[in-house]
């Protein structure tokens, strides 16, 4: 038999042993253990005996919660109960072997627990030195009349720990025997244990062991969880962990196991309380939930079963209703029907459902039958919201409302079935969800559900949602918008100040005639009307709307304005309550880290309304940089933020003069590189150069000459900072332009060679004497020379201008316009060269070859191609350093007052 890490703890067995399954080995009687953190390894407790065991060893660290092993009982006791020798009065404690293999990589830990009687350690170990091994090491403690001894051994020939499982066998039957004779009064305990080992029943008993759990009141300080179920390894220690994750905290436990069936308690609190209601209905619906998944009991599925059932699961994955029906037992059993929904849920097969539920559903049920059956329903509405299909949404929740207000744990919290479908982003799901749900049960336990809801409802988009939710949270005191849940890590409000792409600033790049049709689009006019025929118009309206092509993006720009209004109108909504908090100080968690995200985020809309709420606010910094709002906008390279200055009065003179904890002032920040966040965001070295030297030329245009030559604690001016930080970046530009220059001067070399020679080439061929083209008059040939020639003369252009790139200085300043320059000159330059070239040769090709023009019609796409390549790959990179050098630039100097 192999034990890699076997525990062997003594005790007396019972007549009844040989009925209980292999995950009850011991006497079964209750076994109070007191749990104080212990580790909950199921690698440590694989049954039932082993945890009470574990329990015990880890509790015998304390001399108040030492738990002690008797003939009739291990109890958690003040004064512990020993058995006696009968020859003295001393007190024995009850053998224990442990055989480690993981503890130590180079040893095999040998622990044992036995009385202190003289000779059993010399006896022990010269039994294992007559087994050839060596104990290289050994520890040896006493603790009144027990004696905890631990050796590491290793084979005497190789120097290794032991491998061979026969050999670990041999070593603990070789101890107890050694054993046998120090301890006469337990020599029956011991005597079982060199036959008895934990070993799986040859034959399964088939029994069905219904599961109930209640929570009942154990005092202001902590309730009882009374659970009976069927029995199985490690089922302890895995309920345990599943109310540690819903926060529940075990206090102690009893263990009782009567034949097959396990009748645990458990004494539990929440944050040092007694559960109320609602805490014991989620802990009850967490435990069925976790008793009843397949994957919990995989010792109870009968292969036979599952193969008998196999074409009903093929069924239902493939939609086959009327398979589904014969194959469906006449007689309702209810595992084959649960099993069964679960399946058509997470497949979609709306029709199998119907058909599962009507068969599922008893008049005769009773009560106990119906709850279960509502559980099991709740978590096949958990799967399906999930999943976000909304048809078999609606037939659960047409069958059974009572599903919506139960949670169920999910791979990453707790949830109840709305918020498992807005977790997953399914709008009209969670619509639907929403609207049928009771808001007190959104409530419970300070609107945690609501809150869930509320932050997914703004991460997707859900403004409806979300202004709903709001609207009733500000009815709270305190509003429960702008502050912190216990089990969460930010409010709603500091959620919203992350999410900028909501807001016009932010998600509003449109073209020219995108803006126009923004702009005319008046949402007031599609809201209700007291007017009927109003209303038909509106309707009539928006139906030819909806009617026209959609590359005019009508209802694109109408649904992202009304995106716009309504994430304005939540903003509004959420802010509403931020005056009274600021004047009794209890706005530092909620307003301040919202307004710090916002400036993080670039999230204009909700910095202007913050700051409109409270002008004081503009003057906070944050705590550990010492940094203004615009000093951190600058930092964090926030145009839209920082823009707002230059709508600011003569106070933006005083924020500009500001220091940070480093007395660095907002020349010396704008002079830092940049986040390569923000950097990847620019293509090409060049361009993130360029940027970086606009934002230090355009900060430096704002403070005064002292600013510009003050130095920080470093003992450095802002433009020391700037060259020494951005040279790296300064080289790579360099690098950039130079590569990018050599092989687009190669392709304009080659242009140019090509033109020239085409020239003297020309088609047609030319007269014997004069030397003239043959084709001089021919309209198609005068194309010809002139676009070979502008071709010719374009490339040579490009490759002068690509030459001076090459041997440019490459200074800081030159990125901001003169490189630029060059490089979209010469690129222009280069693809009219290549246009040129192109219409060349079709020219060239028609002119040749006029009796066949379908061939040339065919072959003029192709000629084409590589133009059209090139200047597909190199559009982007033209359109951005023209808008960077050329455009309206990050910063708009508009001096409109915003407040």
């Amino acid at each position: 038999m192999a034990f890699s890490s076997s525990i062997f703890s003594v005790t007396q067995f019972s007549s009844s042993l040989a009925t209980r399954p292999s995950s009850a080995i011991g006497r079964q009687t209750r076994f109070p253990a007191q749990i104080a953190s212990p580790d909950l390894s199921p690698a440590l407790f694989d049954d039932r005996r082993k945890f009470v065991g574990g329990v015990m060893s880890l509790l015998t660290k304390s001399i108040k919660n030492r738990v002690y092993a008797s003939i009739n009982s291990i109890d958690s006791a003040a004064t512990p109960s020993y058995p006696k020798s009968e020859d003295d009065d001393d007190v024995v404690p009850m053998p224990m072997v442990m055989i480690d293999q993981d503890a130590d990589p180079e040893a095999t830990i040998v622990q044992l627990s036995f009385g202190n009687r003289l000779g059993a350690l010399i006896d022990t170990m010269r039994a294992l030195k007559d087994l050839g091994l060596d104990v290289i090491k050994g520890t040896v403690s006493t603790e009144g009349s027990i004696k905890q001894t631990k050796f590491s051994i290793t084979k005497r020939d190789t120097g290794r720990k032991v491998e061979d499982p026969d050999l670990l066998e041999q070593i603990r039957l070789t101890i107890i025997n050694n054993l046998l004779k120090y301890h006469p009064e337990c020599s029956e305990q011991l005597a079982m244990g060199e036959t008895f080992g934990i070993k799986a029943p040859e034959k399964k008993i088939d029994v069905d062991i219904a599961t109930h759990i209640n929570v009942k009141e154990d005092g202001p300080k902590r309730s009882l969880l009374v659970i009976e179920t069927a029995d199985r390894p490690g089922l302890v220690v895995e309920m345990i962990k599943v109310m540690a994750d819903i926060n529940i905290d075990v206090e102690s436990a009893e263990i009782d196991t009567e034949g097959l069936v396990a009748k645990d308690k458990f004494h539990v609190s929440y944050q040092g309380q007694a559960l109320n209601r609602s805490l014991s209905q989620v802990l009850v619906n967490c435990l069925r939930y976790f008793l009843r998944r397949p994957e919990t009991d995989i010792d109870s599925v009968d292969l036979d079963d599952y193969s008998e059932y196999l074409p009903l699961s093929q069924a239902i994955s493939h939609g086959d209703l009327e398979s589904v029906k014969d194959l469906l037992p006449d007689a309702t059993i209810r595992t084959v029907f649960e099993a069964s929904l679960l399946k058509a849920c997470s497949c979609g097969q709306l029709e199998i459902v119907h058909e599962l539920l009507q068969r599922m559903t008893r008049p005769d049920q009773t009560l106990d039958e119906r709850i279960e059956e509502t559980l099991f329903q709740s978590l096949a509405l958990d799967i399906v919201a999930g999943n976000g299909n909304l048809e078999i949404v609606k037939k659960l929740y047409e069958n059974n409302s009572e599903l919506l207000a139960l949670a169920h744990p999910g791979p990453y919290r707790l949830a109840l079935p709305v918020v498992r479908a807005s977790n997953g982003g399914h709008g009209e799901v969670t619509r639907y969800l929403y609207e049928n749900t009771a808001f007190n049960v959104l409530m419970h336990d300070e609107g945690y559900w609501a809150r869930c809801l509320l932050f997914d409802a703004v991460f997707y988009g859900f403004l409806d949602i979300a202004l709903d939710i709001v609207h009733i949270f500000l009815q709270q005191d305190p509003p429960l918008a702008v502050t912190i849940h216990p089990r969460q890590r930010s409010s709603p409000l500091r959620f919203l100040a992350t999410k900028p792409e909501l807001f016009r600033s932010h998600s509003c790049d449109l073209g020219f005639w995108g803006r126009l049709m923004y702009s005319c689009i008046d949402l007031d006019f599609f809201t209700d009307s007291e007017s009927s025929r109003a209303n038909a118009y509106q309707r009539l309206f928006w139906m030819t709307l909806q009617g026209l092509p959609k590359w005019f993006g009508i209802k694109q720009i109408f649904e992202l304005k009304d995106r716009h209004s309504k994430a304005h109108n939540l903003l509004q909504k959420m802010c509403e309550p931020l005056p009274v908090m600021v004047k009794d100080e209890s706005w530092k968690d909620t307003v301040y880290n919202a307004l710090l995200e916002a400036v993080e985020y670039g999230n204009k809309e909700f910095f202007i309304e913050i700051i409109k709420r409270n002008p004081q606010l503009l003057w906070i910094s944050e705590e550990t940089s010492g940094r203004n709002l615009f000093q951190l906008a600058v930092g964090f390279r926030k145009e839209t933020i920082f823009n707002l200055i230059y709508g600011l009065d003569d106070r933006k003179v005083t924020l500009l003069r500001s220091y940070d904890q480093e007395h660095n002032n907002i020349l010396h920040i704008a002079a830092q590189l940049s986040s390569p966040e923000q950097l990847s965001k620019v293509a090409g070295a060049a361009l993130k150069m360029q940027r970086e030297t606009q934002w230090f030329q355009e900060i430096k245009s704002l403070v005064s000459e002292r600013e510009v030559v003050e130095k920080n604690k470093e003992g450095k001016t802002p433009r020391q900072v700037f060259e020494a930080s951005h040279e790296p970046l300064r080289k790579e530009a360099e690098e950039w332009m130079k590569c990018t220059a050599t092989a687009c001067s190669f392709v304009a070399a080659l242009i140019a060679t090509v033109t020239f020679q085409a020239i003297f080439t020309v088609p047609g061929g030319t007269h014997d004497t004069l030397g003239e083209p043959l084709l001089l008059r021919d309209s198609h040939f005068m194309a010809f020379i002139i676009v070979d020639a502008l071709s010719f003369f374009a490339s040579s252009t490009s490759v002068l201008i690509f030459l001076s790139i090459l041997t440019a200085r490459y200074s800081f300043d030159d990125f901001i316009v003169s490189l630029p320059r060059k490089m979209i000159l010469a690129l222009t330059i280069l693809v009219i060269a290549i246009a040129a070239m192109l219409i060349a040769f079709t020219t060239a090709l028609f002119t040749s070859m006029r009796q066949k023009p379908v061939l040339v019609i065919s072959v003029v796409p192709l000629a084409y191609l590589p133009g059209v390549l090139f200047l597909m790959m190199q559009y982007p990179l033209l359109k951005e350093m023209i808008s960077f050098t050329y455009g309206k630039g990050l910063f708009d100097r508009d001096t409109t007052r915003w407040f």
